[in-house]
């Protein structure tokens, strides 16, 4: 593998990453804020103490988790950006090349197995009605409507198998 295509792999799958970070930033930004505004957890916040630390506690996670949720989504969001400024419009055709090559190993594979097996099930459909023919060549129907193994009963003895 060259050089530029090992490059090429590595920006694909630093974009990937950072999709899945921009995710993470977002689930956490949605945790934080369904945490801090939820039923539960307003109730208990609400409550008429004097003094309530869990009040203090919950404003604190809640702009924390904001914070941390804000810092990977930028962070994801200029990476993203930095990553594709300085491939110069080449990432989208080296990710859809390798994308390409992938899928047409894969095709090849999957044809040739196709194939294999059509071959296959011909042939046992071949053997099959060569097996049907000789069993019914050799056994007879009977007057109660069964095979037999005896020969038929319109005189032909049956031959012993030949070479030719």
């Amino acid at each position: 593998m060259g050089h530029w295509n090992r490059i090429k792999i590595a920006k694909c799958q630093i974009l990937i990453t950072n999709f899945f970070v921009l995710l993470l930033g977002l689930s956490l930004a949605t945790m934080t804020v369904v945490t801090h505004f939820g039923d539960h957890f307003t109730v208990i916040g609400h409550a008429s103490l004097q003094r309530n630390p869990y009040e203090t506690l919950r404003y604190w996670a809640f702009y924390v988790g904001i914070s941390l949720a804000g810092l990977l989504s930028l962070g994801a969001a200029l990476s993203t950006i930095a990553t594709v400024r300085e491939a110069h419009g080449l990432m989208a055709a080296d990710c859809l090349q390798s994308i390409r090559n992938f899928l047409w190993t894969h095709y090849r594979i999957a044809s040739t197995l196709t194939c294999t097996s059509l071959a296959l099930t011909v042939y046992a459909m071949m053997l099959c009605a060569f097996l049907w023919f000789a069993i019914h060549s050799y056994c007879g129907l009977d007057r109660r409507g069964r095979y037999s193994l005896t020969p038929r009963s319109h005189g032909c003895q049956p031959q012993e198998p030949s070479l030719f």
